[in-house]
């Protein structure tokens, strides 16, 4: 897949910018921003027939209402990382990890959910694009904030 390196970046940076947000407003706007530039790369790799393409839009924007509530969850589990990495406890990291599996399964339902919509409304190939440019696109960008996150810290169990 050669997916451009400026939508590609433009998307990186939203989403890690979008995890350190201090509001809910600066939440929505990121989130609508990144939204917008998935649906370029959306439109550009996922190409539904003219038969296929008013139901193909149709369930995509249902899904992406549904990834929307997920991106929000995202962003409050990167900023809570973000405000607490340094002093983590041994219960906060093991809270953290489980919320972090947690919206991992939810967001794993909710692809095989609309990897089936897609193929019922359209077809099968159409549905496997679909699926293809969204985990591609997730991946970069959790790649992205990976890279730039720093562990947590470990100093504190070697000074107790």
């Amino acid at each position: 897949m050669n997916i451009s390196k400026g939508l590609i970046s433009g998307i990186i940076v939203l989403f890690t910018i979008s995890g350190f947000a201090q509001s809910k407003s600066e939440v929505d706007f990121i989130s609508e921003e990144l939204g917008l530039k998935k649906e370029v790369i959306i439109k550009r790799f996922v190409k539904p027939s003219k038969e296929n393409k008013a139901a193909f839009d149709k369930v995509y924007a249902e899904y992406n209402l549904e990834q929307k509530e997920l991106s929000a969850e995202k962003f409050e589990l990167l900023k809570l990382y973000a405000q607490t990495w340094e002093t983590m406890t041994d219960e906060e990291a093991n809270a953290w990890t489980l919320k972090t599996f947690k919206l991992g399964t939810k967001r794993d339902k909710l692809l095989q959910e609309y990897y089936v919509k897609v193929k019922n409304a359209t077809n099968a190939k159409l549905a496997t694009q679909f699926l293809q440019v969204e985990i591609y696109a997730l991946s970069v960008v959790r790649n992205a904030i990976f890279k730039e996150m720093p562990f947590v810290d470990d100093e504190m169990d070697k000074k107790k």
